[in-house]
């Protein structure tokens, strides 16, 4: 597997650093990294974003044993320097620290001693730019990156520290702003079934009414985007939360992956978020394919009832 396909946008710098901060008074930078450990049932999510101009930044955590809450934070005004540099990277309570450029980063989380999450992430597919598939939302100066890994470390939770060998999640950075900021709703899901079987779709409902794809079906050689994908969430009659999903993607090669999942967790970030409104849901999911399991989270995000993903078709250029 090599490091950057040969076509890509990407330059090793874009994981070293920082990016240079454009005139975009709401320009971000951010990272986030998820895991699931099947071993122990324990899964969790980190965030960090800055917007350096406003000097705000923005911190999300939580942690579930099982299906249940253990910890999480959430500071949505975090006091960030004009000139914070490479401290985005370790504000708050966490530590986002790429080691050798998109193939291990480190991910540290001390919440005060309540929970610890000391983990190195190790890359199992090249990074995937949203360039790779189109430009939609890049051309106004937004971008993002992200693949999966496996994690090895530790989790302490209320004192109980438990050894992680082979958890599995994303890792993703970001990068301005722009556009993200029309977004009407999104449904977002990336799996891991092995090494060499892993995937990623992004539906996306814009505020100009177009919807765009993203994504890619990894089978062990390289990215290849997707050209379709389907999808179709279940949610909970009453408290509207998802309960699972399944969805059907097609590459752009004609090779195509269904699965089926099940939420085990579910986060509920809604209404509490700075930077956009409406309904946000984080979610772990147990996939079911061909005989195969796999983990992944499934990201849901609408603002209002009439932008909720439901059974949702999209092909690449609609």
């Amino acid at each position: 597997m090599s490091i950057l396909p040969a076509n890509s946008a990407l330059t090793l710098e874009d994981d070293r650093g920082v990016h240079a901060m454009g005139p975009d008074e709401s320009w971000r930078e951010a990272w986030t990294f998820d895991f699931y450990d099947p071993d122990h049932k324990i899964s969790g999510n980190c965030y960090g974003g800055v917007h350096p101009h406003q000097g705000v930044g923005d911190f999300l955590y939580f942690l579930f044993k099982d299906d249940v809450l253990v910890d999480e934070v959430l500071e949505t005004n975090c006091n960030i320097s004009p000139d914070i540099g490479e401290d985005r990277f370790s504000f708050a309570r966490a530590a986002f620290a790429p080691r050798e450029p998109f193939k291990t980063t480190d991910c540290y989380v001390n919440n005060c001693g309540k929970s610890v999450v000391d983990l190195r992430w190790e890359a199992v597919n090249p990074p995937y730019d949203w360039r790779d598939s189109n430009s939609a939302i890049s051309s106004s100066g937004s971008h993002h990156f992200e693949h999966l890994g496996r994690y090895t470390g530790s989790v302490k939770i209320a004192g109980t520290e438990y050894e992680i060998k082979n958890a599995v999640g994303m890792r993703d950075r970001a990068w301005g702003w722009g556009k993200r900021s029309s977004i009407l709703g999104w449904l977002w899901v990336t799996a891991i079934f092995a090494d060499d079987l892993v995937m990623n779709s992004f539906q996306v409902h814009m505020g100009d009414g177009s919807e765009v794809l993203y994504g890619y079906i990894f089978r062990g050689e390289e990215n290849v985007v997707l050209r379709r994908s389907h999808a179709v969430p279940r949610y909970h009659e009453l408290g509207g939360h998802p309960l699972g999903l399944t969805f059907d993607v097609e590459d752009v090669n004609g090779t195509s992956l269904r699965a089926t999942g099940e939420s085990m967790t579910m986060y509920n970030e809604s209404a509490l978020e700075r930077n956009k409104w409406g309904h946000h849901f984080w979610c772990y999911n147990k996939f079911e394919y061909e005989g195969k399991t796999g983990y992944g989270m499934a990201n849901y995000h609408w603002r209002g009832l009439a932008n909720r993903p439901g059974d949702w078709t999209l092909a690449a250029g609609d």
